[in-house]
């Protein structure tokens, strides 16, 4: 019966191509291999940069937050 299991990147290739994503199910190796190992590249690429991009501005908010604590708390208890 095989895997049905539907991939988003399918729905993807799907709507870009249809044709493109038969070929794909049938197996037919892609002639466009170079860009798309550089898509996928440039995509892990980006994400990491987006978790980067997370990660510093939760710590930029968590250091606003504690500078405003440390200046309320000096402004009432000193």
């Amino acid at each position: 019966m095989g895997d049905q299991t539907i991939r988003t990147s399918e729905i993807g290739t799907f709507h870009f191509c249809n044709r493109a994503w038969w070929y794909e199910k049938q197996g037919v190796a892609s002639t466009n291999a170079p860009r798309l190992e550089y898509g996928t590249t440039w995509h892990q690429a980006r994400g990491r940069r987006f978790v980067t991009a997370g990660r510093l501005q939760f710590a930029a908010l968590s250091l606003i937050f504690v500078s405003l604590l440390i200046a309320i708390l000096m402004r009432y208890l000193g």
